[in-house]
């Protein structure tokens, strides 16, 4: 309606209801439920409706209004609409609240806007304003339009006054604009006008960004791919390198372990005879030469086990006071032999008389024994080899320097030497190759002393292995070693060879009787056992078993003087028929010595907590073992005696401290 306020109404032979209001006239269709207004525009005088004013006129269907200058009157029948054709206009664009107009640079319009089918936007010009309109001067504010956007609206929305639609924050795309005239009464037709607008993407949105992104991720995917592949590939490989390292240590582990049995079996029988028999000179060097072999062999074996040890994290440092430079003096004593064969000058020079460290002196001799063996082995005839022993200056440390005049090393390998399994360079004429174990080994040694050990070529020729160690104790962990105070352990060439008898035996030429002492002999490898046997039954009465099951049955049937036993057997070891026999009251006085090719202070250590009265590790001296039997069982004999006489055992115990 053209006003709210309704002056009088009246209804007409159609049913239509004609309204008077204050700002013009205005029917109503109650069927349609739409309003027509009626004003100058339409030859309605400019007069005011007077309240209450209105009658028909009879048959005729005349409607008379009163008003304030007269009556109007009218037929409604004979008023018609005189709808006409008309076309929705676009009157303006404005594209980020700024006129968009042909003519000016860089401007979207290339003609007026109402000429333009199509419009192309940056994707940056995504605020947009239309403006629009019917031209018809007779609607005036009776029409109404309603407007969408294809592709971001989803309803039409209704204007009745502003004829302007304005859009914010368009994405990229392509979208169509239309509005028409909801106001049917007063044309022909239905206006409607339509705007297809296309926004472009930016450059990093377009198709061909995304197919180059498409490529960089297949690419990136790709070398992704070839890393994973190669990191897969290379922890294979280091997995398969480990296991594979493993297994050579496991493989020589045991190969070490079983090569000391007929280590043994070399040993002893070398030994007895160059005592028991009369040799040419010729026959005594080479006995001496098969002896010497024997001994490297046993270090070889050791130094086996030892690295398997600290690879395991095994190794336990026996912590000792040391004055170094005499125990360097005694392990070079050891290659004086072959120094002088060679024509090699050997000397060792220290700045102090005395250099007192605490360390392992047993792994500190195996460390300065492969450093001096690789030196005499690769320094020509008549060149020289210096051991340098110095205090380091401002520090609480130590260095051991040992100079070659040999060949030296490649600059780039001087690392490499100190890892597992590498063998010396053949170049230069040489052709002398190491198991690739004694560097490591030294290495290993070392780093367990919290020291480091380097190699250097030297300005005039040779190589130059630097080990440097602390003087004090403060930086050992006392919980991973174990502080002694034990005179420097024998060399490996010492310990098989030799170790002189304990005892002063008197019974060597007695024979074999009912009244000599019982040994139980358990071992499983046949020729030592009987070999043994047969060192052992000049003195001694003895029985054997060929594992520790019928050793423990033995031992309860016969209840020997001693046993003697190995460790590593079938059914049942040594250490379970020791412990089996310590339980036992019949059998916990035997004394018990253990045989085993585990010579680590471990093994030994676990032996004697079971009970074991000695330990001796293969290769082991005849004489030895017959002394180490000999002491035992005079031990227990005077022991026996003291029972037998009623002497009480001597009481100690902690008497009252006086006041």
């Amino acid at each position: 309606m053209p006003n709210d306020y309704v002056l009088s109404c009246a209804e007409d032979k159609q049913g239509n209801l004609w309204i008077a209001t204050e700002n013009g006239l205005s029917k109503f269709n109650p069927e349609s439920g739409v309003f027509r207004n009626y004003d100058s525009y339409d030859g309605l005088p400019k007069i005011a409706f007077s309240e209450a004013a209105v009658c028909g006129a009879g048959s005729s269907g005349t409607l008379i209004f009163g008003t304030t200058q007269g009556y109007l009157s009218f037929n409604p029948e004979r008023i018609s609409a005189k709808r006409i054709a008309a076309n929705i206009a676009l009157t303006n664009l404005r594209i980020n609240n700024e006129d968009a107009r042909p003519g000016i640079d860089e401007s979207v319009l290339k003609s007026n806007v109402n000429n333009v089918s199509d419009l192309t936007l940056k994707y940056d010009q995504n605020i947009i304003s239309i403006d629009y309109a019917i031209l018809d001067h007779r609607a005036g504010n009776r029409q109404t339009f309603a407007y969408r956007l294809i592709g971001f609206d989803s309803t039409w929305y209704d204007d009745r006054q502003l004829r302007r639609a304005t859009y914010t924050n368009l994405r990229p795309g392509k979208y169509v604009f239309e509005v028409k005239s909801v106001s049917s009464d007063l044309y022909l037709n239905k206006p409607y006008r339509h705007l297809r607008i296309t926004i472009l993407p930016p450059a990093w949105k377009t198709w061909w960004a995304y197919l180059l992104y498409t490529i960089l991720f297949g690419v990136l995917l790709f070398f992704i791919w070839r890393y994973t592949v190669a990191m897969i590939r290379l922890r294979n490989k280091i997995a398969i390198e480990q296991k594979l390292t493993a297994l050579k240590l496991n493989f020589f582990t045991n190969v070490s372990h079983e090569l000391r049995t007929p280590l043994t079996l070399i040993v002893n029988p070398l030994e007895q005879l160059s005592k028991k028999e009369k040799l040419t000179p010729e026959g005594a060097s080479y006995v001496d030469v098969a002896r010497k072999n024997a001994s490297r062999m046993v270090r070889f074996v050791n130094q086996l086990l030892d690295l398997r040890k600290v690879q395991s994290g095994k190794a336990i440092l026996l912590i000792s006071r040391v004055e170094v430079v005499t125990f360097v003096r005694e392990v070079i004593s050891h290659f004086t032999e072959a120094a002088r064969g060679k024509h090699i000058k050997l000397e060792v020079s220290s700045e102090q008389k005395e250099v007192v460290a605490w360390v392992d002196a047993e792994k500190l001799d195996v460390v300065i024994y492969n450093l001096l063996g690789n030196a005499i082995k690769y320094t020509p005839e008549g060149k020289a080899i210096r051991v340098l022993i110095e205090p380091i200056t401002g520090q609480q440390c130590f260095s051991i320097s040992v100079y070659d005049q040999g060949p030296g090393v490649a600059k780039e390998k001087l690392e490499e030497i100190f890892e597992l399994f590498q063998e010396g360079d053949p170049s230069n004429g040489r052709n002398l190759k190491g198991t690739g174990i004694g560097l490591a080994l030294c290495r290993e040694f070392v780093n367990l002393h919290g020291g480091r050990i380097w190699a250097a070529n030297n300005d005039d020729g040779g190589l130059t292995v630097t080990l440097t160690l602390n003087l004090g104790s403060a930086h050992y962990k006392y919980n991973e070693v174990s502080f002694v105070d034990l005179p420097k352990t024998l060399t490996p060439d010492e310990k098989p060879n030799e170790l002189p008898s304990l005892l002063n035996r008197t019974n060597t030429s007695r024979h074999k009787d009912e009244q000599a002492s019982l040994v139980l002999l358990v071992e499983d490898n046949e020729e030592l056992r009987t070999f043994i046997e047969g060192q052992l039954t000049e003195f001694y009465r003895v029985e054997t078993a060929r594992d520790g099951e019928e050793g423990l049955q033995k031992a309860i049937n016969l209840l020997p003087d001693l046993i003697v036993s190995d460790i590593m057997m079938p059914k049942m070891d040594g250490i379970q028929m020791l412990d089996e026999v310590k339980k036992d009251v019949n059998t916990s006085h035997i004394p018990v010595v253990l045989l085993s090719a585990k010579y680590s202070i471990e093994s030994q250590i676990e032996g004697l907590k079971y009970g074991a009265d000695c330990y001796i590790t293969k290769p082991f001296n005849n004489e030895f073992l017959i002394a180490s039997i000999d002491n035992l069982l005079w031990q227990r004999k005077k022991l026996f005696e003291t029972f037998a006489n009623g002497v009480e055992p001597i009481q100690v115990g902690l008497g009252e401290i006086p006041e």
